[in-house]
């Protein structure tokens, strides 16, 4: 599963930090963010450090990917750009996260995201492919997860993705 999507990092804050991101003006697009004065303002070594973080890619066809392949890494077949996933059968499937006093970091990234090990006797049938979907505070919503069947798929390895630039979101 590969495409656009995002890293999507969140920070609790307090009132203090919210003034100084504020005052950095960090959710204005056009500011070159300091990301060395970030950290130290989130108290954390790496901006990229918290404890909840969340990543794939965003969840619209056009920005997501999937190519299945069998034992011998033959295409068995792949996702058009039209191609939309069922929808998640529960709650725990589809969480939507509210979130107040937060930095909420959408780290834009492009390439590979995860790949998975599927085992199954018969053909592949992508009717049987259902996303996990998370959504920060109807701000943004990533696929971080495939089911097939209604069974989670196994992560084989993280693939691999290059930045794309940041957007930051104080909630």
């Amino acid at each position: 599963m590969g495409g656009r999507g995002a890293e999507l990092y969140i920070h609790p804050i307090n009132e203090e930090k919210k003034q100084l991101l504020k005052e950095m003006d960090v959710e204005n697009e056009n500011v070159v963010v300091d990301f060395d004065k970030l950290s130290e303002v989130l108290g954390v070594d790496n901006w990229d450090y918290t404890e909840e973080i969340y990543l794939g890619p965003y969840d619209n066809p056009s920005a997501y990917h999937i190519t299945v392949l069998d034992e011998q890494e033959n295409v068995v077949w792949q996702s058009e750009e039209d191609f939309y996933m069922n929808e998640p059968e529960s709650e725990e499937d589809y969480r939507f996260i509210e979130k107040e006093n937060s930095l909420l970091i959408e780290h834009y990234v492009k390439g590979g995201f995860k790949e998975y090990t599927l085992t199954t006797s018969e053909n592949f049938d992508s009717e049987k492919l259902t996303p996990v979907l998370i959504e920060i505070n109807e701000t943004v919503s990533v696929i971080t997860d495939l089911k097939y069947d209604n069974e989670e798929m196994e992560i084989d390895e993280y693939g691999d993705n290059w930045s794309k630039g940041a957007f930051f979101y104080i909630l």
